[in-house]
């Protein structure tokens, strides 16, 4: 499986979401409850994604390291 791509994908995601997340939580307006819904909800994702990318690393590394040939694959493949 090509996990560059999907790891890719989520670390786009978790970046907008982190951004979306800091552009929510320094607008000042701490009196609004849409505005901590919003924040924790956005943080519950960014989590999320987070436990994402960790958990498909690991598959990565754990494909590359049961074929020990990868690297050379990988450099054929250009």
């Amino acid at each position: 499986m090509n996990y560059d791509k999907i790891l890719d994908g989520l670390s786009n995601a978790y970046r907008y979401t982190d951004a979306a997340y800091w552009q929510l939580h320094e607008t000042g307006d701490y009196e609004s409850e849409d505005l901590d819904k919003a924040v924790s909800e956005l943080e519950s994702v960014k989590y999320k994604i987070e436990s994402a990318l960790g958990k498909l690393q690991l598959k990565a590394d754990k494909e590359t390291l049961q074929n020990p040939y990868a690297h050379v694959e990988e450099l054929s493949n250009g």
